[in-house]
């Protein structure tokens, strides 16, 4: 009886649900991964300052948890989601600003429109309605 309501409420999944957490999930990854490279970097020209290697690993935790709440449907999810499109929104402004050469600026920007999107994607009344 368990197992058929799990397949039940999978089924019951819409599909824009799964391509945000596997998106969060992705990009999480990469911000954690930045913040540990940015640990191991010794050159202090290069180095990034502790405040943003700080945000990056806990952006990257953040996400993380966000999408796995967010993929097994659990209630909490939505709002720590919305928090977390908020986060990479504002990461992704800071990025761009502190970018001197231009060279991230394009993908940064492509990565704030696609956020945009999917914070317009959890306002959904039928996205809102799951997360009762």
């Amino acid at each position: 009886m368990e197992e058929q309501t799990k397949v039940n409420k999978a089924a019951e999944k819409p599909l824009g649900i799964l391509i945000v957490a596997i998106y969060t999930a992705v990009t999480s990854v990469i911000y954690f991964m930045s913040g540990m490279a940015d640990l191991f970097i010794t050159d202090a020209s290069v180095k990034a300052s502790r405040a943003f290697t700080n945000a990056s690993l806990s952006f990257g935790i953040l996400g993380l948890i966000a999408s796995y709440g967010f993929i097994s449907m659990k209630k909490w999810s939505h709002n720590l989601m919305i928090l977390t499109q908020i986060l990479f929104i504002g990461l992704g402004m800071i990025i761009i600003l502190r970018d001197k050469s231009g060279g991230d600026v394009f993908h940064q920007a492509v990565c704030i429109l696609i956020n945009i999107g999917i914070m317009i994607y959890l306002f959904q009344p039928k996205v809102k309605d799951i997360y009762r």
